[in-house]
């Protein structure tokens, strides 16, 4: 059996948890965060990888372009590639931006300081992709919640 949690940085992943079961976040699809007035929501909306880049953000000083303003728009498409990005970047590097697909993939400076994948993958029946729980299966939080707590702090959670 393949162990996700080996490199894991469990304090870390808690506070995701946390994050995740606490209501603070209201969930969306398909992208990291976005801004109010985006997507037909009234209100900011995160995918359970975005709520780790917001709770991490200040500790690992990185931004994306929806910090910027309310009214900037933190996506642009990329015709010739059919896809959407955002942008993350790191205070300690400004010049060097993350292009990420936005559904898909955390932040390099998040996945690193989180011990786990950029496209991170839980058990569940089968292993599977967060992205997939929250956006196609249209798991909550707190169910994403539990499957990585499952995954990632078994041992803890068990003893």
């Amino acid at each position: 059996m393949i162990s996700y949690a080996r490199d894991a940085n469990k304090e870390a992943i808690r506070e995701w948890v946390a994050a995740l079961r606490s209501g603070d976040f209201k969930q969306g699809r398909a992208f990291l965060v976005l801004p109010a007035g985006f997507g037909g929501s009234e209100e900011r909306t995160y995918c359970c990888l975005g709520v780790a880049c917001e709770v991490f953000k200040e500790r690992l000083n990185i931004h994306t372009v929806a910090d910027l303003s309310e009214d900037t728009d933190p996506t642009f498409h990329v015709p010739e590639q059919d896809r959407i990005i955002s942008y993350y970047w790191s205070e300690d590097d400004p010049d060097v931006r993350e292009e990420t697909v936005t559904q898909a993939i955390l932040p390099t400076v998040v996945a690193k300081y989180l011990g786990i994948n950029r496209s991170p993958i839980v058990r569940t029946h089968v292993d599977e992709e967060l992205v997939g729980l929250n956006d196609d299966r249209e798991w909550t939080f707190k169910m994403i919640a539990d499957a990585i707590e499952a995954t990632y702090l078994k041992e803890e959670t068990n003893a």
